[in-house]
């Protein structure tokens, strides 16, 4: 079973670099969970959510806008 403090951190750590190199979070969260025992496809596919979740964000704000 996996520390779910040991996630948040690496969700916080994964957040904070990826926004400092602009590198996607998925990048680094994704090897982190399967070397902490998640199976790779869970792995994946809580990166699959994040850039939902960030997509739908950033295409809302430009509809908002006008930009789209």
């Amino acid at each position: 079973m996996v520390d779910v403090i040991t996630v948040l951190l690496l969700s916080i750590l994964a957040g904070l670099l990826g926004s400092l190199v602009g590198l996607g979070g998925s990048l680094i969260t994704t090897p982190a969970l399967v070397a902490l025992g998640v199976p790779v496809k869970y792995a994946i596919a809580a990166g699959m959510v994040t850039i939902i979740a960030t997509s739908s964000g950033s295409a809302s704000s430009y509809v908002r806008e006008k930009i789209v």
